[in-house]
């Protein structure tokens, strides 16, 4: 009995982290621009990442939402948070610092390199 209490209180832990991802991907999804560069934006649907220029897609990545660090470097157990691995030749990963119906706030874990978009 003590066993299945123990597979249980280990499957609500996995499910609310599922969870919590989700709901990030979700909130993620549709387009951001750029708050420097107006004609700049990035847009995230189902598994793609968009970066556009003017209107014209300069390229198309996968991507995948993680909650936890992507980059081997960029490990500590003070970061606890979202990050956004994206499947290119170089699997750049960033941390998601902020993200809500407006804005969307990221760092490249490699340059320290911080990008912020709104709606």
């Amino acid at each position: 009995m003590e066993k299945f209490k123990i597979i249980k209180i280990i499957l609500c832990i996995v499910l609310v982290s599922l969870m919590a991802c989700v709901k990030k991907d979700s909130s993620l999804q549709g387009c951001w621009n750029n708050q420097n560069d107006a004609d700049y934006s990035i847009c995230f649907n189902d598994s793609k990442c968009l970066i556009v220029y003017q209107e014209d897609t300069l390229d198309v990545f996968e991507y995948v939402c993680l909650n936890y660090s992507c980059d081997a470097n960029y490990m500590s157990d003070s970061i606890v948070g979202d990050f956004i691995l994206i499947l290119d030749a170089d699997s750049s990963c960033y941390e998601i610092t902020s993200l809500d119906d407006s804005s969307l706030v990221y760092r490249h874990t490699q340059t320290g390199v911080l990008h912020v978009f709104k709606r």
